[in-house]
């Protein structure tokens, strides 16, 4: 997943990502929550914190990486944003 040249990288912060770090994983919770209310299915929702955990150790992680890649910018870019959810200004 990381694999591109690291010469071309910079931070994006256009979008969804000027409003959150992690547009892609909200988009997965909202659609986990989603299933749940349209199946009304018990087992579903024992599954969210499951998943959820799972997906906030990768959040971690990635974050690790990209505080590791970009420095102070990706820790400047984490103070004016939420991680998944907006910030309010």
């Amino acid at each position: 997943h990381f694999s591109m040249e690291t010469e071309k990288r910079t931070i994006i912060t256009s979008g969804p990502y000027r409003h959150v770090r992690h547009p892609r994983y909200l988009g997965l919770f909202l659609t986990r929550i989603g299933f749940a209310l349209m199946f009304a299915s018990v087992l579903a929702w024992i599954f969210i914190p499951l998943w959820a955990a799972v997906v906030l150790r990768r959040i971690r992680i990635e974050e690790r990486y990209l505080t590791q890649m970009f420095g102070s910018s990706y820790n400047d870019y984490t103070k004016s944003t939420g991680m998944l959810l907006p910030r309010r200004r």
